[in-house]
């Protein structure tokens, strides 16, 4: 057996039948290619014709405690507060499996290492895409503007000055809600308005235009969802049922479902008694 053969084995590798990846990918380049042309192009360029300088100037100009508030707040947004829990949690999660002899608990424990490493995956690529756009577009932050007037773009410009689109702390936060609300789906509202926050908080700081933050969003699905497609048509932590739907694992609905039990039981049981 190949180091490979061995390594698919251990993160639990179990491929769906051929016609279901062919209808997955199909699915999957629609809403890529929508999310493409409406969130990281046609939104964003919208955004800096009609609002982007009059709100950077209303922010620019408003309560020092609000933005000195935003400014705590946008420290979430780094990468970091993800990449290394992820990381360490997935590592934990396979060697742990290869070593439980008992089916159902180390399938279970695969399946949190294939999750932990899907949401690693999504935001350290979310990260290395918006560093290489950063470059490539070479957009001028709203300090440029405000300093010299100048509001546009000097492409293949290294540095922070014209590092403005995408938003990079509003793509790790946006990947990491997208990535954890695509396995666990009643996380969504309070992960979208985690990364929301974050994204209000570039803006605030006057860091980064409302359409940088928008094309961050953007890039982050597109990501979340070409990732989702490789996991899935290896069967790690997703799978893709006959129609070419992309759903969770039977590992992870179990795991899920016995997360779910564990919580209600907890809740009833810190619950007050009624007195008569």
């Amino acid at each position: 057996m190949s180091w490979l053969d061995r390594l698919g084995r251990t993160l639990g590798v179990r491929r769906p039948a051929t016609p279901a990846r062919i209808r997955a990918t199909a699915l999957d380049r629609r809403q890529i290619g929508l999310a493409v042309a409406v969130l990281v192009v046609a939104v964003p360029l919208a955004l800096m014709l009609a609002v982007d300088q009059s709100v950077a100037i209303a922010f620019r100009d408003g309560s020092p405690g609000f933005r000195n508030a935003m400014e705590a707040v946008t420290r979430f947004g780094e990468s970091q507060w993800v990449l290394v829990p992820s990381a360490v949690v997935a590592l934990s999660a396979f060697v742990a499996a290869s070593r439980e002899p008992q089916p159902l608990r180390r399938s279970a424990l695969r399946w949190i290492g294939q999750t932990n490493l899907f949401v690693f995956v999504v935001v350290a690529l979310s990260g290395i895409g918006v560093n290489v756009i950063k470059v490539i577009i070479g957009r001028a932050r709203p300090r440029v503007f405000f300093g010299d007037g100048f509001f546009g773009v000097d492409p293949l410009t290294f540095g922070s000055a014209y590092a403005s689109f995408p938003s990079g702390h509003t793509a790790t936060a946006f990947a990491f809600a997208i990535a954890v609300g695509m396995i666990a789906r009643r996380t969504r509202p309070f992960l979208f308005a985690f990364a929301a926050l974050i994204a209000l908080s570039r803006v605030a700081i006057t860091a980064h235009w409302v359409g940088d933050t928008v094309a961050a969003a953007g890039l982050a699905l597109v990501i979340a969802l070409c990732v989702r497609h490789w996991f899935a048509t290896r069967g790690l932590a997703f799978t893709i049922r006959a129609d070419g739907q992309t759903v969770l694992t039977p590992s992870g609905r179990l795991v899920l479902a016995a997360a779910r039990r564990l919580l209600k039981r907890h809740q009833l049981h810190d619950r007050p008694e009624r007195t008569a």
